[in-house]
């Protein structure tokens, strides 16, 4: 028996309880247990998972966590984006099949991703929490 395996379990719990407490919070509790009890109405609320992609590190950490949470919820729409790559707009963080993300994980300081900027030199960091405070999407690790 690999050592590993207790920890394993013990993350699958961890993460299916944060996923099951984040959709509690956008959807409300009772809605959001009558979709699980219901499982064909379960949302398919794009999971973004974010970090820069050229930190090795937190690459590795990223992806890892995206295919345990996958494993754990496999009804979550589970996806990954660079901040390199990420957008905003109005509506909040846009993907490439024209939906938005509903709830992103983020593995970036967030005092440090305050002082980030786009490509055209737009505040990437502001916008991100302006549309964060909006209830634009949740973050499964928000800012304390």
């Amino acid at each position: 028996k690999h050592p590993n395996i207790e920890c394993r379990k013990e993350l699958h719990t961890f993460l299916k309880r944060m996923y099951d407490v984040v959709l509690s919070a956008k959807y409300g509790r009772n809605q959001y247990e009558s979709m699980r009890a219901n499982r064909e109405s379960l949302p398919k609320d794009p999971f973004v998972f974010s970090c820069f992609h050229d930190y090795f590190e937190d690459y590795g950490t990223t992806q890892f966590l995206m295919k345990e949470l996958k494993t754990a919820c496999p009804e979550a729409d589970t996806r990954f984006i660079s901040f390199y790559d990420m957008k905003i707009d109005d509506e909040g963080i846009p993907l490439e099949d024209g939906s938005h993300a509903a709830l992103l994980y983020r593995l970036h300081p967030m005092e440090l991703l305050i002082d980030e900027q786009t490509p055209d030199n737009e505040p990437l960091g502001e916008m991100f929490l302006d549309l964060y405070e909006e209830n634009r999407f949740a973050l499964f690790n928000p800012p304390e």
